[in-house]
């Protein structure tokens, strides 16, 4: 019997609701560090008058104290 073997990619994104507009990081994993990057190259995008809310698990790398949330982002 052979084990089978996988290979793992992570997709961090965001949606536009109303516009369908997007922003994604493909990353090779899940941590503190890779969120803080996204939401950091998520808060660059938004418009100087915007402020995005995100829905978000309970996934540790989501609530982590380490967490770098920019002030255009509020995590719900």
């Amino acid at each position: 019997m052979k084990q089978t073997r996988y290979e793992w990619v992570y997709l961090y994104a965001a949606v536009e609701s109303a516009t369908g507009a997007s922003v994604a990081l493909q990353a090779p994993r899940v941590n503190t560090g890779t969120m803080s990057v996204f939401l950091k190259m998520l808060g660059e995008e938004l418009g100087p008058r915007d402020h995005a809310v995100l829905i978000m698990d309970q996934a540790g790398w989501h609530k982590a104290k380490k967490l770098v949330v920019p002030d255009n982002i509020t995590i719900l």
